[in-house]
């Protein structure tokens, strides 16, 4: 008997969380656009529209914002001051 499949960040989708984490450190920590991102990977035999790419980081950010908000709100409730954990004095 097999064991299920780990859930994808992508719901459906083929994409590992790792593939999505490398678009996105290459667009934002190593500046490199997703059009020449796709011509690499097209060279490299790996056909991924930039579309594609581009909807792999909205859907990401996506969920970074929903984490990010919990957080926050988790803070709050916490008695720890506002949202970014700091209190007047």
């Amino acid at each position: 008997m097999q064991e299920p499949a780990p859930a994808r960040l992508i719901e459906g989708g083929l994409p590992t969380e790792a593939l999505v984490a490398h678009v996105l450190v290459a667009r934002y920590a190593d500046h490199l656009p997703l059009y020449r991102q796709a011509q690499m990977m097209e060279r490299q035999g790996v056909l991924i529209d930039r579309a594609t790419l581009s909807f792999w980081m909205g859907d990401a950010g996506q969920r970074f914002r929903r984490r990010s908000r919990w957080k926050g709100q988790r803070r709050v409730r916490g008695g720890r001051g506002g949202a970014c954990g700091i209190s007047a004095a």
